[in-house]
This record gives structure tokens, C-alpha cells and sequence, in this order.
């Protein structure tokens, strides 16, 4: 990086971050837990309890699924982010800043989500696979046994 370009650079980065950093102390996040601690409340493998096989072993399809069954587990912390408004959904709405903006936004998502489950603009399907698993030193360790592939993200690597 050139001498008379670094200064200016690290300086506008640096206050990029801290506007960043006063518009996400707003968004009520929740404490995250350290890589240590997370792994110190790990799930306590137990052999003698060892889960039974899945019921429904490899892949299985679920095809045209209401989307009014869905509507109530859709997260919208998302949308209101692509909007640039700060906070969780569904504090959000309640929020003394953007609540108010938040709302009316919500309620034309509403209105249009009546419509697109109305009018079938889309419908909902998916596939889902089930197979043995476990864990090796922080890795997945699937079995393409079960399902007759690797799991993809095994697969990358």
C-alpha cells in the first residue's frame, strides 16, 4: 500500500467500524459464548444410551408444503437487515428508534405474503437425509452408507 494512501485508508476503516459497531449495540444480540465455552458445554456422548437408528433412513422428499404452515416459523430479523433497520424480530417492532418504520414495514410484507399464498406464486418442497453420523476431533464424520453420498460439506474438503 502506498505511504500517502495507508493513513486515510486505515482511518476511514476505522470509523466504518465504529459506526458499525453503535448500530449493532442497538440490535439487542445476545451474548455469545467464547469457542471454549461452547465446547465445554458439548453434547456428553454416552454409549450405553446411544440414540436409536433414524426411523426413515437416506433421502426423503416433501413436496408442495403450505406455505401458510410456514408462515410462523419464518425468522424476520433478515428481512428487516436488508432494510437496514437495526434489531431483532420481534423486538423490533417494539423498538423506540425504528419500531414505527419496522411495523409498517412488516405489515406490507404481511399483505404481500397473504397474496403470494393466495395467488401460489411459490410453493414450498424439500429434501431431507438422515444417516449415521458422529464426530472426530471437531469434524462431521458422515456415512455416505445411509444415504449413498457424502455429506456436502464433507465432500469440500
Amino acid at each position: 500500500m502506498s505511504d500517502t494512501q495507508r493513513e486515510p485508508l486505515l482511518d476511514k476503516t476505522a470509523d466504518e467500524y465504529e459506526a458499525l459497531r453503535k448500530a449493532r449495540s442497538r440490535s439487542g444480540q445476545s451474548a455469545l459464548a467464547t469457542l471454549e465455552q461452547a465446547r465445554a458445554n458439548g453434547f456428553a456422548y454416552d454409549a450405553s444410551g446411544q440414540a436409536p437408528a433414524p426411523k426413515y433412513p437416506g433421502l426423503r422428499e416433501f413436496g408442495e408444503w403450505p406455505l401458510a404452515d410456514l408462515r410462523a416459523s419464518i425468522d424476520w430479523t433478515p428481512f428487516f437487515r436488508a432494510w437496514e433497520l437495526a434489531g431483532n424480530y420481534p423486538a423490533i417492532l417494539e423498538d423506540p428508534v425504528v419500531g414505527e418504520s419496522a411495523t409498517s414495514l412488516f405489515n406490507d410484507a404481511q399483505a404481500m405474503l397473504d397474496q403470494i399464498i393466495a395467488e401460489r406464486w411459490v410453493t414450498a418442497s424439500a429434501k431431507v437425509a438422515c444417516g449415521a453420523a458422529g464426530a472426530r476431533a471437531m469434524t462431521c464424520a458422515c456415512s455416505p452408507a445411509t444415504t449413498g453420498r457424502a455429506c456436502p460439506s464433507c465432500a469440500s474438503r
